[in-house]
């Protein structure tokens, strides 16, 4: 609403919203990236009431600037930043008055981080399960499933649409407009994912994989041919071995045990798939003469999301 009255190019919008994020960045590092190492340090109780406070109102206007600008990102693990720093600071707030009664912010935080998503994405049940599972914290199962059932209804009640609404509507047609048994695992994987050959040394193997996100490395032969995966716990035993390290290639690390998604599979059978391990992300594959083609990588997360607008989505028309 604040770029649309401009009518200026995407590139000048673009660059607007940069400046914006780099001023920010500038005096307050901690708002660049997507905030899950912010949300550690918070959950670890290595920020007091003030910092965390800052950095949320930094965040939520950093997000604002970039995505407004017409910039492509993500604005989930934005949102559980925002949560976990309002659950914080009323967690603060409540043993300030007594009225905590014992229990840490730390662990308001974690109840702050599911209420925000599940009012934000308008799905309550995905966010007391993800959060669930990103913790496995039995303690929060309670006060997160009353947090995320009443924040939801608030948010219902309130004008204005889900926190993905908005880039549904503008955009064009796209898979959300498919029932949840037309959706193939091929339309809503990451095409862009990081890898190496399977020939490649240590030293490029450690770089790419420090460089990957999702912390895990697609190893390919002949161009895309799916050869293995490495995770970050498969290089630490060499990190400190130079003579070992300079010994091997991706090969030698890789491993076959993780599960496999195929692009003509639906999303219920993604579920179960992820349901049955416990890495947030899987390589996505093409069967072709019988071999395995690296098409993508698919993020549990992001299936989550996109199951929660769906049915979210059924559930009004």
């Amino acid at each position: 609403r604040v770029f649309e009255p401009l009518k200026a190019p995407l590139a000048v919008r673009l660059a607007l919203g940069g400046l914006i994020m780099g001023i920010i960045a500038f005096s307050f590092p901690e708002v660049a990236g997507n905030g899950k190492s912010v949300i550690h340090e918070i959950i670890q109780g290595h920020y007091d009431a003030p910092t965390v406070g800052t950095i949320m109102a930094y965040k939520v206007l950093a997000v604002a600037a970039v995505f407004g600008s017409g910039a492509v990102g993500g604005v989930f693990t934005p949102s559980l930043l925002t949560g976990a720093s309002l659950g914080f600071l009323v967690g603060s707030l409540a043993n300030m008055t007594g009225l905590a009664g014992g229990v840490s912010p730390e662990v308001f935080a974690l109840v702050g981080m599911g209420a925000f998503l599940s009012a934000a994405a308008r799905a309550p049940v995905m966010a007391i399960l993800m959060l669930f599972e990103m913790t496995l914290t039995p303690v929060i199962i309670l006060p997160l499933m009353a947090a995320a059932v009443i924040s939801y209804f608030i948010a219902r009640s309130l004008p204005g649409e889900s926190l993905y609404e908005e880039t549904v509507r503008a955009g064009p047609r796209s898979v959300f407009d498919l029932s949840l048994g037309e959706i193939r695992i091929g339309q809503i994987l990451r095409p862009t994912f990081p890898k190496v050959e399977s020939n490649s040394r240590f030293g490029q193997v450690a770089q790419n994989l420090l460089r990957a996100s999702e912390g895990m490395l697609t190893v390919t032969r002949d161009g895309d041919r799916l050869a293995g995966v490495i995770l970050l716990e498969d290089v630490k035993p060499y990190l400190r071995d130079r003579v070992l390290a300079d010994s091997i290639i991706a090969s030698d690390i890789m491993r076959n045990d993780l599960p496999r998604l195929r692009v003509d599979q639906d999303l219920p059978e993604a579920m179960r798939i992820f349901a049955n391990t416990s890495e947030e992300t899987l390589p996505v594959v093409e069967i072709r003469d019988g071999t395995e083609h690296v098409r993508g990588t698919l993020d549990r997360s992001d299936l989550y999301l996109t199951i929660s607008e769906l049915t979210r989505r059924a559930t009004a028309g």
